[in-house]
């Protein structure tokens, strides 16, 4: 888990500033424990953090994002209802127990006047819950964002203005594949069956260490052992890198069919996984596309006091967060 703050000078105009951030163990993958909400809250407490008010990310996972084509926006019809209505019908629920945000996207090839947007949706438990954990520890929420956003949030400056970029957030548990045109998110997708955390395990297994160990190796470099042990498992990184390249370009082929006329131009690697050897060379080379893997310090100011390693690309998505529009730019919200 990352957590930031940052602030903005005042007016709004210049450079966002990280002034505080870092990275917190956590007890297992899913929704945020009691465990979890007390480290945070004593990482805050006293890494340096002001306030208790928190920008939250819903586990990987939870929020359920999916493309929706409602009717014309001049027609009358309570598009925002029509969109709970459907996203409960997904999630097979009732439309009272879910929250829904969505946002317009362009128009595909060939779509007629159909309004065409992006619906979230997040169970009113799910968000209950991850309150009132949050309460217990004396911490608040201001607002609990999708991860895909706060991504594209933070990426912005490294996106294509006009036309399509990707951005793929490589953690932990999996892999998501996210389309962005003209600065919104237009597609994004789930890959669960490939993550790090198979990889480290299957390594693992082979060679009779943990997948703790075989993780630390992959992603701190300057570990005396990191060599050796990234030599053993150069096969299962390979086998990782070679199976979720098809992935990425399958989404890129679904973009070009939706949008034909717009071209990708760019591709973003995010995460705390995204600089394992030889991902971004491999994607780049497979579809031809520019690669590069974007960190939290290429996009903002860093405070001295911050250790360079809490503003990598593992921190993009707290960033992100903490520049939700209205908390974390002007209130110096935290960002978890």
């Amino acid at each position: 888990m990352s957590v930031v703050q940052v602030s903005r000078p005042r007016g709004g105009r210049g450079a966002i500033r990280v002034e505080a951030a870092a990275s917190i163990a956590r007890s297992g993958p899913g929704p945020l424990t009691k465990s979890d909400a007390e480290v945070l809250a004593g990482v805050l407490e006293r890494g340096g953090f002001e306030g208790t008010r928190v920008v939250l990310a819903p586990a990987r996972g939870a929020v359920c994002v999916q493309p929706l084509e409602l009717p014309p926006r001049g027609s009358g019809a309570p598009l925002s209802q029509i969109a709970r209505a459907e996203m409960a019908r997904v999630l097979k629920m009732d439309p009272n127990a879910v929250e829904v945000a969505m946002w317009d996207v362009p128009p595909p090839s060939r779509a007629g006047n159909a309004t065409h947007v992006m619906a979230a949706a997040l169970t009113k438990q799910a968000g209950d819950e991850a309150a009132e954990l949050l309460q217990s520890v004396g911490l608040e929420i201001a607002a609990i964002d999708v991860r895909s956003l706060a991504l594209a949030r933070a990426a912005s400056p490294w996106l294509e203005p006009t036309g399509v970029s990707m951005l793929i957030d490589v953690s932990w548990d999996g892999v998501c594949i996210m389309v962005v045109l003209a600065g919104r998110v237009v597609f994004e997708r789930e890959v669960d069956h490939l993550s790090p955390a198979r990889l480290c395990g299957a390594a693992a297994e082979r060679w009779r260490l943990e997948p703790e160990t075989i993780a630390r190796a992959l992603t701190h470099p300057e570990w005396p052992h990191a060599g050796d042990i990234v030599r053993l498992a150069g096969g299962a990184i390979a086998d990782f890198v070679d199976a979720l390249t098809p992935e990425i370009a399958r989404s890129a082929a679904y973009a070009a069919h939706r949008y034909p006329n717009a071209k990708l131009e760019r591709l973003l690697l995010a995460g705390a996984w995204a600089e394992l050897n030889g991902l971004r060379e491999r994607v780049e080379a497979h579809l031809h596309v520019p690669a590069r893997v974007v960190r939290a310090l290429d996009v903002a100011v860093v405070s001295p006091r911050v250790q360079s390693a809490s503003v990598g690309a593992g921190s993009l998505l707290a960033l992100g967060l903490a520049m939700h529009p209205g908390h974390g730019v002007s209130a110096q919200e935290v960002a978890a």
